[in-house]
């Protein structure tokens, strides 16, 4: 059955007054985690530039790809991940949770995709294999440096001194990452105007 939210509200109203409560639960709750980490881009954004529709030639079109470093700086050591949110989730070409959107163009057209990349990791001045799993609690494995793009649903860390059982703990964090937008063929695009590339991604800390 369903109800409108005012009548919603109306009967929970009425209910409330008809058996009054002598008492009520207030709940509070919160997490408490080891460290704090604040994490910060090297660039806020990245711009490709002007693209020539002449070039769009094939039907699928990468552009150059452009660093972009992701630093997790701690208040104390920690043991962290990070995980990726795609904020133009359905936009993508291809449907996969490894590449991420643009807002789409005219008539709703999709303008292409972009991947992102780890090629490598620093814990706390030492270089780390940037490791993969597809839950907190593993298991890890070592990402392909620059072959394996960031999936969303995925977990990214820095694997340890020795193994890979789990994250390592540190102070300060860097991956650094490759960003590479691919463009469909400029028959299927609205070029009636110009069109932007407008893609956005979130970056999550994720204590372990």
């Amino acid at each position: 059955m369903k109800f409108s939210r005012v009548t919603l509200v109306g009967c929970l109203a009425f209910s409330a007054a008809a058996q009054a409560a002598e008492s009520i639960e207030l709940t509070i709750t919160g997490v408490i985690v080891p460290a704090a980490c604040n994490p910060t881009l090297s660039k806020a954004s990245l711009d490709f530039g002007t693209i020539p529709a002449s070039d769009l030639t094939l039907s699928k079109n990468p552009l150059d790809p452009k660093p972009v470093t992701l630093t997790l700086t701690c208040d104390a050591s920690a043991s962290v991940a990070i995980k990726t949110a795609d904020n133009r989730a359905g936009n993508t070409v291809t449907g996969t949770t490894a590449v991420y959107g643009f807002e789409l163009a005219t008539g709703n057209k999709k303008i292409g995709e972009y991947s992102i990349k780890a090629v490598s990791g620093n814990g706390d001045g030492t270089d780390r294999d940037v490791i993969v799993s597809s839950a907190t609690t593993g298991p890890w494995v070592s990402v392909t440096a620059g072959n394996d793009s960031l999936d969303t649903s995925k977990f990214y860390a820095l694997a340890p001194a020795t193994g890979l059982d789990a994250p390592g703990s540190y102070t300060t964090q860097t991956f650094n990452f490759n960003v590479t937008p691919t463009i469909e063929q400029a028959s299927t695009l609205p070029l009636t105007s110009s069109i932007k590339l407008d893609g956005s991604v979130t970056f999550e800390v994720v204590y372990l």
